[in-house]
């Protein structure tokens, strides 16, 4: 709303003084040229806010159009067929000329998206391979979401002791409320669906790697709607392997520190046996 409010006034502020340049000379203007010249404040709306400031732009430019330019002047009174045929024209013409740019800055704003998507996927992909610490990750994975689909509310859960836990969050936390309704019950069997499933302002999405259940992912469903679910599931497919891959990897090292651990003590006890016998053998 504030985007169509200031390309309205933009538009508005355009019209006022091209219309203030041209009234001086319009007994020299023809009224095609007038017309052509008021093309300009509406791809102004259009530009800075979009298809329905385009609109306005379009009533407010048919308004002076007649009102300055088309004889009588100061009038709302359209007198010559002619003059009828102008002003059907360029209501026409300019209504067309909004939905084209709009279509094109729409275009460009969703070129844009993907382009940062893809990024924020390269940068996903990174974390594939770089050995950092989990809970660093989990903040760097809800950040990147909360970032690339506008989500006002983000958050992680993993399996924990007691189950299903919040690991990392961005923005307001889920209230307990939220959290009943997207956990089940305990003893409640629930299917495995990989897709999104919206509940009540949230949607949730199921983290899978190698088709088995890692998580889950819980975002605003009004920001996450406007972007799609396709590019959602592919940043949920992305986190899971990031986070299964470094949950291997501290199992794998907690394993290799529990083996190096028993191997030590198993070398000091030999040691120990073996400053034992001796003094024995001795005696």
């Amino acid at each position: 709303m504030k985007r169509t409010a200031a390309g309205t006034v933009a538009a508005l502020a355009t019209m006022a003084a091209l219309t203030a340049v041209m009234i001086p000379i319009r007994s020299h203007l023809s009224i095609a040229t007038t017309a052509l010249v008021l093309v300009i404040p509406v791809v102004v709306g259009v530009v800075a806010g979009g298809f329905l400031a385009g609109i306005l732009s379009v009533a407010a430019g048919f308004l002076v159009y007649d009102f300055f330019f088309i004889p009588p002047y100061l009038t709302l009174w359209v007198g010559a067929p002619q003059n009828w045929t102008a002003l059907g024209v360029y209501g026409a013409v300019m209504l067309l000329v909004s939905r084209v740019v709009a279509g094109l800055n729409s275009a460009k704003a969703e070129a844009r998206r993907q382009g940062r998507e893809i990024e924020e996927l390269f940068g996903l992909s990174h974390l594939l391979v770089e050995d950092k610490p989990l809970d660093i990750l989990l903040s760097v994975l809800v950040a990147t979401v909360s970032e690339v689909f506008d989500a006002d509310q983000v958050a992680l859960l993993l399996p924990g002791a007691a189950g299903l836990e919040v690991v990392a969050s961005a923005g307001p936390p889920l209230s307990a409320a939220q959290l009943r309704r997207i956990l089940p019950a305990a003893g409640q069997l629930v299917s495995f669906n990989p897709g999104p499933v919206q509940s009540d302002g949230l949607l949730v999405v199921a983290l899978a790697a190698a088709a088995r259940p890692v998580g889950l992912l819980v975002l605003s469903a009004d920001a996450a709607a406007q972007y799609g679910r396709k590019p959602l599931l592919l940043f949920a497919n992305h986190i899971a392997l990031a986070v299964e891959r470094t949950q291997l990897r501290d199992q794998a090292l907690q394993s290799r520190l529990a083996e190096e651990v028993a191997q030590l003590a198993k070398t000091l006890v030999g040691a120990v046996s073996h400053d034992l016998r001796a003094p024995l053998t001795r005696i």
